[in-house]
């Protein structure tokens, strides 16, 4: 039997500046995920609070106000990406301008959107709130790792009572956003970890790999049931299936 991690939780770290079955769940590499990784890595947007409705429900609006229609197949492609990332391409693919101006005014009537309907109202994932519980009962370093922008992800923890995390990683806070290994690598480093030693929880294709790539050992909740994992991650239905005790100590 393994020997339990000791952990050193350190508060006062400031930020930095219900799924279908998936036919893979339990999907498991025996040479990465042992039980002595020393802090947790949460993406935010479909794994901890279900804000993927209120992203599709702007993505629509806007659409709408252009005159234009946001497809299915566009919708899955943007899951994980930040606004910046997929607006070119969208907005190339439907016609309409794609330059710096257009883009950024486009992300902004769509972040717009989605704080509004946090502002009314959180809706948390399946599991999340035990999760974040047990997070607090072990003592184990956590940090929220977004893709989203500061704004809004200071906008979901205000409204987290009390705020569960020793740090927080925003889109705007890294040169590189997912996949990039950038935000997991800066997550790890304020908790004072090595990227190889914390346990990641993602929802999408785009952040699991940005975790995989910066050397953290990855578990999937996945937003889309049809898509397909890594070799080495592990697939969950959702956060309710993840006891910590199994990888944390």
């Amino acid at each position: 039997m393994a020997l339990p991690c000791r952990f050193g939780f350190r508060p006062g770290i400031p930020r930095a500046d219900a799924a279908p079955a998936n036919p893979h769940t339990g999907l498991v590499s025996s040479t990465n995920l042992g039980p002595c990784h020393k802090a947790l890595l949460l993406d935010m947007d479909g794994t901890l609070v279900d804000t993927e409705p209120l992203w599709e429900k702007a993505q629509a609006a806007l659409a709408g106000e252009l005159g234009v229609q946001f497809s299915p197949e566009a919708r899955a492609a943007t899951i994980g990406t930040p606004a910046s990332g997929w607006l070119p391409e969208w907005l190339v693919s439907v016609g309409l301008p794609s330059d710096d101006h257009s883009v950024a005014k486009a992300a902004l009537h769509i972040e717009d959107q989605v704080i509004s309907g946090v502002s009314d109202g959180l809706q948390m994932k399946e599991g999340a709130l035990g999760l974040l519980e047990q997070c607090a009962r072990m003592a184990v370093p956590c940090v929220l790792v977004s893709a989203s922008p500061r704004r809004l992800v200071d906008a979901v923890l205000s409204r987290l009572d009390p705020a569960p995390f020793a740090a927080s990683v925003s889109g705007d806070d890294v040169e590189r956003s997912k996949p990039h290994p950038e935000p997991y690598v800066k997550a790890a480093a304020l908790v004072g970890q090595d990227p190889r030693h914390t346990l990641a929880v993602e929802d999408s294709l785009t952040g699991g790999r940005s975790a995989s790539r910066a050397g953290c050992s990855v578990i999937w909740v996945p937003t889309d049931p049809n898509a397909l994992p890594e070799d080495h991650w592990r697939v969950l239905r959702s956060l309710s299936d993840l006891d910590l005790s199994d990888y944390l100590g």
